[in-house]
Order: structure tokens, then sequence, then C-alpha cells
């Protein structure tokens, strides 16, 4: 059952008029803008790195817009999602090891950040580069401010791993930009959190078209994962356009003491993610992946929490 209250589908009619009405005049204004400093890529590829006998070995390439298809094998489609701009790219010697270093520019700290958290991979140790990073077999990435820095070994020997970590801390203490997470992050409890789990959505969370910038952190109770995610949704349109699509395949839920406002939210059962649970709350559309009874504390904190912090 879809809890919509007491008018059934003629309540639901009813938002729908009240939610037109709110995001013809709107609801929300857009997030403005904020003008980043213009540097030059090439500016961060120094000819060596002092006291370390690491020295660039080729030219600086840059590739802008599309054609960061002519430099990534595949792929490419992503990073434009989070409004690429332009990457640069150099390799370094010292002595017979080498790396390439790669240097993305994207248009917001917040989309730099957001690629970043889509090529991390699931459960990763962050490091304390930047924002974050990661480190694999022979390669490291860390994002700071609009910026994602690759550096990728030809080999995984022990001695091109100390070259790579000896230029990301370089690198990270000389990069420009913000060492924090985007804000959206700070609405998520940290009880229980999933460290390295925090990641943006550009378009298409679970598949549906009409969920884009949406913010997801992973919590563990007793071996078991549950996920937060939000996105804003100030004129209810985007639960609206969702909750007339699950309306007749939702879940038997007792979502009453749940504190949604208007007493709005649904769960929906998904064949991959289990129960999906979604309301809206501030004018921000909140869902959870793999929702039971047994979290609903967990969830009504987290959901009053945020009435408080912005009464």
């Amino acid at each position: 059952m879809i809890l919509y209250g007491k008018g059934g589908i003629s309540s639901i009619l009813a938002l729908i008029f009240i939610f037109s009405i709110l995001f013809a005049c709107g609801g929300g204004e857009e997030e403005a803008a904020v003008e980043q400093p213009n540097f030059e890529l090439t500016e961060f590829f120094p000819e060596s790195f002092a006291d370390t006998e690491i020295n660039r070995s080729s030219e600086v390439e840059v590739y802008e817009g599309q054609s960061l298809y002519e430099y990534i094998n595949g792929g490419a489609e992503l990073y434009h999602l989070y409004n690429f701009e332009k990457v640069a790219t150099a390799g370094y010697k010292k002595g017979e090891n080498e790396i390439v270093m790669d240097i993305y520019q994207f248009d917001t700290p917040r989309n730099a950040y957001g690629l970043y958290s889509r090529v991390r991979p699931p459960a990763e140790e962050v490091l304390a580069l930047g924002v974050e990073g990661f480190g694999g077999a022979g390669s490291l990435d860390f994002v700071k401010g609009r910026y994602v820095v690759r550096l990728t070994g030809f080999d995984q020997s022990d001695e091109t791993q100390v070259m790579i970590d000896t230029m990301a801390q370089r690198m990270a203490a000389t990069m420009p930009g913000i060492t924090d997470k985007p804000d959206g992050f700070s609405l998520f409890p940290f009880q229980n959190m999933v460290e390295g789990s925090d990641v943006v959505y550009a378009d298409s969370y679970l598949g549906h078209s009409f969920l884009t910038e949406v913010f997801e952190r992973k919590y563990t109770f007793a071996g078991d994962t549950l996920t937060l995610f939000y996105t804003d949704d100030a004129s209810g349109k985007t639960y609206l356009l969702w909750a007339e699509e699950v309306v007749d395949r939702a879940e038997d839920f007792d979502l009453s003491d749940l504190p949604f406002d208007y007493g709005k939210s649904f769960v929906v059962k998904h064949d991959f993610y289990g129960n999906i649970l979604a309301g809206l709350n501030e004018g921000k559309l909140l869902g959870v992946i793999n929702y039971g009874r047994r979290y609903m504390n967990f969830v009504s904190d987290w959901l009053e929490q945020l009435s408080a912090e912005t009464e």
C-alpha cells in the first residue's frame, strides 16, 4: 500500500496541483554558480620535483571538451556527465621507472568530487590527499577543488609506487582548491557510516531519468548495509513522478511514524536493491535503500534532525 493519506489517489492529484504551482513559481532557487580561479593546467606540470630525481619526460598535452574521446579509450561519457572541461597529461621518469600524470578539470568542485566518487572502487580505503584519494596497484587518484589528479605507473614495482606516492604528496600540497567534500554530505548522519561510500550521481539514479544530482552514503548495521540518499526537490515534482510510477507496486509498510512532509512516502520493492523508501522532507526527496522496520528509529532520527536544522 502506498501511503497517500485518507484521500488515496485523489490526494496525490491535489498534491500535483499544489506542487505544479510551486514549481511554476520557482519553488527553490538553483545553486548560484561560484566563479572559479582561472589556471592553465600546464602550470601544474613542473619540469622536475625538487630533491627527488623525478623529471618530466614528455611535453604536456591538453584535451578539451569532446576531444577527451581521443585520450580515453572508452568511458568519456561519464566525465561529460560531470561537466568535464579539459585534461592535461605528461610523463615522468626516475631512472628506469615511469609514470603518467593526468589532471582533469571540471566546472565545479562538486562535479570533480562527483566524477572521482564514481571511479573510486567500492569499499576502497581512502587516503588523506586533497579532499580524498584512493590507491591501487601502481596507481593513485585524488580530488582537490575542481581537479582530479591521476598517477599511473608503467609497472607495479615498489620503486614506481614510491615515485607515485611522492608525486601525489607534492601535488596535493601545491594544487589549488578546497579540501572539503560537497556541502550536501553534511546532511547525512555520521553514526555507522561506511568510510569511502560518499557518492554524487549526476543522472539516472537507480535507473530513473528524473533522479539527478543525488547524494548517497552507506551505513552498516551488524553486517547488513543500509544506503541513504537525497536530492533537492523544493517543488515536490520529482517525488510525484516517482510516486505515480510505483503506485501499483508499493509495499505494505506502516510509515505513519516517519516525519515526512504531508505524510507522503512510499516503499517499493526492487529486484536488486530490496526495499526502497522514499518521501519528502524540508524540500528534499529523501530515500533509503534496503529499508526495513528495524531501521525505522535510525531513519526517523535522521528526518527529525534535518527538520530541526531548517527551523
